[in-house]
């Protein structure tokens, strides 16, 4: 992402990131349904690659629950997140998890720097809300782009998911948390264009403008997000 302020914030939350997610309910069990979700398993290896990976808590879930030979690829626009990613990756001895291979590098959804036609899934984890709908719109490209025909995009994202009926007190309570540190991020920006497109639809659509198919909400018991599946046809 190109916004240098919006960097200066993330670079200053990067030491508070996984305690901050934890309260607010996205940790451990917001990973493995992500997995879920992707079909990443141990059944075959993939390449994987993981836009807007933070500290790198879901790289290396992705990483652990990976089949031999394959690949797993993090990146983010803040050197602060990836600094902490990247000692992470050392202090568990994931550097060679197994014969799984998981590396971490500065880059932005809008400019992927890979070959086309290189990844089996891509995940956007908790990073589509921060963006306007023009890097929505150029980012879902570039991911088109890098994904082999047939690959996958996950979009996990915060959302109201009245699919899976009421929601719970404590459950109410984090959501509320999430959107009011959201709120205060965007406050000087444009609300409208990041967070108000989850409720209205225009995510699927601008994946499918963008060529994606099979684009559907995946039904998941976790409730504080929404999971939003597209398939790159086969050409």
């Amino acid at each position: 992402m190109a916004d240098n302020k919006g960097g200066l914030q993330f670079s200053f939350w990067s030491r508070f990131y996984d305690g901050c997610t934890r309260l607010i309910g996205y940790g451990n069990k917001f990973r493995i349904e992500n997995l879920r979700v992707a079909g990443i398993d141990a059944s075959r290896p993939l390449r994987v690659l993981d836009v807007g990976c933070g500290t790198g808590e879901l790289a290396m879930a992705v990483a652990a629950h990976s089949a031999p030979g394959s690949t797993i690829t993090g990146i983010d626009p803040v050197p602060a997140m990836l600094e902490i990613a990247k000692r992470k990756r050392v202090s568990r001895g994931m550097t060679k998890h197994g014969a799984v291979d998981i590396s971490f590098k500065q880059g932005t959804i809008e400019r992927l720097a890979f070959e086309s036609n290189t990844f089996d899934v891509v995940l956007c984890t908790m990073v589509v809300h921060h963006l306007n709908r023009v890097l929505k719109y150029s980012g879902f490209k570039e991911i088109w782009r890098v994904l082999k025909p047939g690959g996958a995009f996950i979009i996990a994202d915060f959302g109201i998911p009245t699919q899976h009926g009421s929601l719970s007190f404590v459950t109410a309570v984090k959501l509320g948390l999430f959107l009011y540190f959201n709120f205060m991020e965007t406050i000087a920006g444009n609300f409208t264009e990041t967070i108000v497109d989850h409720f209205t639809g225009i995510l699927p659509a601008l994946l499918e403008y963008v060529g994606f198919e099979r684009v559907i909400y995946v039904q998941s018991s976790f409730k504080r997000a929404i999971f939003i599946k597209s398939i790159k046809p086969d050409i």
